[in-house]
């Protein structure tokens, strides 16, 4: 099995195992210390990305393996996104658009 092949097949199982997990009770309220909120704040924006650029380049390459994976990666990143996101409501802190190291 190449590596694009063991890639996509580890995240292909992240995924299915996702599915089957329950969520957190995102009703429940927390509370973050400020400086965690700031810190969640640019590390949730960062996770939301499209990936389009690298995803062009994937396609590009001529490996449909390594295209998959790539765009399972960015899936499960926007999954992280996602929970962050809702940690960051469930503390009353509202997300962010962007930030400037998002930007490039």
């Amino acid at each position: 099995m190449s590596t694009s092949e063991t890639r996509c097949a580890d995240f292909a199982d992240r995924a299915a195992r996702r599915a089957t997990e329950p969520e957190p009770d995102w009703s429940l309220s927390c509370q973050l210390h400020s400086a965690v909120a700031r810190s969640l704040r640019k590390f949730q924006v960062g996770e939301s990305g499209d990936g389009a650029h690298p995803i062009v380049k994937a396609d590009a390459a001529g490996d449909p393996d390594y295209a998959t994976a790539l765009r399972l990666f960015v899936a499960e990143e926007q999954n992280h996104a996602r929970m962050l996101a809702e940690l960051l409501r469930s503390s009353g802190v509202p997300t962010i658009g962007r930030h400037c190291s998002c930007v490039g």
